[in-house]
């Protein structure tokens, strides 16, 4: 049976009982004054439970979407307060969903330490009430932490971990997951064969399952890999497919990706300006649907390419663009690499003072991070 939300279960059961009481009442003996009292009590206890329960789910959505948009300082702010209020209602299951999503987004941020936290407190609710979908999302994340470390072995681990329960939950979708992300560490070791291998494996399970993102997903991914395969042909044709399913179901923040991608096969093959026309294209995409960490990312990388084309203080330019977002979205590692870019252009122009100057900056903001560049 479909799973109701939280929010609407209780409604549910609400009205369920609302007419029951209802219902009974010509064939029983009518309630004293004070039971009254204490039935109105019960169901203002519930009601108020339930208006609770649909804030944290407000609050959830609101998350979701400064999430999409990029801002995710914002989304960890109304996930806390979606936090609070479970955690006030004893909604176990809703505390390990909200733990995990904010271990997410530090996670995203470059915060790893911070989401190896929060991470672990939603794998130690979900081990306690045998939530098992959590668990396998939690071993995803914890995957994922470690692949950002350079643990690469043990984030494999994370992953076949969750590839055997999900199989014995009979969550598909939750498999598909794993090996993409098996594919991600493999390609991330020189492993392209066996990259290309998960990905395609997470492709037949997602198209089994009619998932239009996912699919576009792995297309991307397989993209990727026959990228640093060196099969750059093989990989225009993987981004164009994963853009044409974009295009089809509106997904704006896969297609800008999809563009970032094919930039990228671009640039390795030395067409600076068809490289800059795809950044731009993604950077747009960006801008639109107000995707900060996207935006300064794209800034960053349409630095790089004029640099590439001796436009150095448009470099910087852009590299500042970049630096300026990342420090207003916290994302750490953004801007420790784009001190890192500032510092090579003025190393290049001979202003040692200046490159050392930023050298310094992004050092110290990586080690605070747990992130080696």
């Amino acid at each position: 049976m479909r799973q109701l939300p939280c929010g609407v279960l209780m409604r549910f059961l609400l009205i369920l009982f609302v007419i029951t009481i209802t219902g009974c009442a010509s064939n029983t003996q009518t309630p004293t004054q004070g039971n009254a009292r204490t039935q109105d009590s019960s169901l203002l206890a519930d009601f108020e439970n339930e208006t609770r329960e649909e804030k944290a789910k407000q609050f959830e959505t609101l998350a979701n979407t400064s999430r999409v948009q990029g801002d995710l300082n914002k989304a960890i702010e109304y996930l806390k307060q979606s936090l609070a209020i479970y955690e006030e209602l004893s909604n176990m299951e809703s505390v390990a969903v909200n733990l995990g999503n904010i271990g997410y987004i530090y996670q995203t941020l470059g915060d790893l330490d911070m989401s190896a936290d929060y991470i672990e407190r939603s794998l130690t609710i979900n081990k306690a009430h045998g939530y098992k979908r959590g668990i396998a999302t939690n071993l995803v994340n914890l995957g994922n932490i470690n692949r950002m470390r350079g643990a690469l072995e043990k984030a494999i681990q994370y992953y076949e971990q969750t590839l055997t329960l999900s199989k014995e939950i009979g969550d598909a979708r939750l498999s598909a997951v794993a090996y993409g992300e098996l594919g991600l560490v493999y390609r991330e070791q020189g492993y392209f064969d066996k990259a290309i291998t998960h990905h395609q494996q997470a492709f037949r399970i997602n198209t089994s399952l009619n998932l239009k993102e996912a699919i576009a997903r792995d297309y991307g991914n397989l993209g990727l890999a026959y990228h640093n395969q060196g099969n750059n042909s093989k990989a225009i044709e993987y981004f164009e497919l994963s853009v044409l399913i974009n295009e089809a179901i509106g997904y704006k923040q896969g297609l800008a990706s999809d563009y970032n991608s094919l930039a990228n096969v671009y640039g390795s093959q030395g067409d600076l300006d068809k490289t800059l026309e795809y950044y731009k294209r993604s950077l747009k995409i960006f801008e639109q649907i107000g995707h900060k960490a996207g935006t300064a990312g794209q800034f960053g990388n349409i630095a790089t390419v004029y640099q590439s084309q001796g436009q150095f203080n448009k470099a910087i330019e852009y590299h500042k663009r970049s630096l300026v977002i990342n420090e207003e979205i916290g994302n750490n590692i953004g801007t420790a690499i784009q001190c890192r870019a500032i510092g090579n252009i003025h190393r290049t122009l001979g202003d040692m003072d200046k490159a050392f100057e930023n050298y310094k900056l992004s050092l110290s903001i990586s080690e605070a991070a747990d992130h080696k560049l």
